[in-house]
């Protein structure tokens, strides 16, 4: 595994590089007969190219430069409005918004950290919800991703493993 400064680099260029993969994957959820989808990106790049490839199905974004007075306004279209089919977010959404509309959601890049992927999962999986959450991971198998997954994965067995005093 890449160390230092060059792993940000990499998860970047790991993100652009899977996102077109990824929107084609959504395609097929979508045309498969999902009425709306989540979801969740790091990097701004790839937000914009699952965005630009995604547009039939009138996106919803939210990134940190959204206006924080825009925010709840983007979240209750895709709540409400039946045309908009996904929504599309990165760290400033993944706290705080309800978007029960979708059952399913897509981790285009995960987290590091369990808790970052908790919380975009949780988005979902709220008061409100009629149905189970499905969450979606592509991973590229043997690569850097699949070691943030591992990673993430063996950091929540030890957090889990503390908390049932089994550590």
């Amino acid at each position: 595994m890449p160390v230092g400064s060059a792993l940000p680099e990499i998860r970047r260029e790991m993100g652009v590089a899977k996102a077109p993969l990824v929107a084609e994957y959504i395609t097929d959820l979508m045309e498969g007969g999902l009425s709306k989808l989540v979801v969740f990106g790091k990097h701004l790049e790839v937000i914009g190219i699952l965005e630009r490839r995604l547009a039939r199905y009138n996106p919803a974004v939210i990134v940190g430069a959204t206006a924080p007075r825009r925010r709840q306004e983007i979240v209750d279209r895709f709540q409400e409005d039946p045309g908009t089919r996904v929504f599309i977010g990165n760290e400033a959404a993944e706290e705080g918004w309800t978007l029960t509309a979708a059952a399913d959601v897509v981790l285009a890049e995960p987290s590091w950290v369990p808790g970052k992927n908790e919380q975009r999962v949780d988005r979902l999986h709220r008061i409100g919800q009629l149905k189970g959450v499905v969450v979606h991971i592509p991973v590229v198998e043997e690569s850097l991703d699949a070691q943030v997954l591992g990673s993430a994965a063996y950091k929540a067995a030890d957090i889990n493993a503390q908390l049932d005093g089994q550590f």
